[in-house]
């Protein structure tokens, strides 16, 4: 199969946010490796879920969820019913106004289609994992990660 380079997407009015998987992480369990990326879920979803709403209003654009196809399939009452695809993050990215994320490697793609990058970090990550975020971010795409909690309160602008 060759590989069109010059195939463009259409922008759409939407928000793809690059889901890490909070709950697992496939390459640490094949080294026997137990690790969560948040110290609370629970709370780190809410916290998006509120900073997704505040979006969406702000932008009138929907925010979508973008899997990898290894992870198994979330429930959609997790991200409050918003639509989840799972193995179309590049395309997704492509087609998007602006892409969330934490730290994958698939935030390539937006640097490629121009699109804008907003990295988050949250309070209940671990601090090794929030200095990478920002390491990420300033290195990548020349501007400071933001903390989701600041933006849901309203202590820090972000658009």
């Amino acid at each position: 199969m060759w590989i069109d380079f010059n195939k463009k997407f259409k922008k759409e009015n939407i928000i793809t946010y690059v889901d890490e998987n909070i709950y697992h992480s496939k390459d640490l369990s094949l080294m026997g490796k137990k690790f969560n990326k948040s110290m609370d879920s629970d709370l780190f979803l809410n916290d998006l879920n509120k900073f997704f709403q505040i979006l969406e209003s702000k932008t009138g654009y929907k925010v979508v969820i973008s899997c990898s196809k290894k992870y198994f399939k979330y429930n959609k009452k997790l991200f409050d019913n918003r639509k989840i695809f799972y193995g179309k993050t590049l395309e997704l990215i492509a087609k998007s106004k602006l892409v969330l994320g934490h730290r994958s490697d698939a935030l390539f793609q937006a640097l490629y289609n121009q699109v804008p990058v907003i990295c988050l970090k949250h309070k209940s990550f671990s601090l090794r994992r929030n200095i990478l975020i920002q390491i990420k971010s300033v290195s990548l795409f020349n501007k400071h990660s933001l903390f989701i909690e600041d933006c849901i309160l309203g202590n820090k602008k972000f658009l």
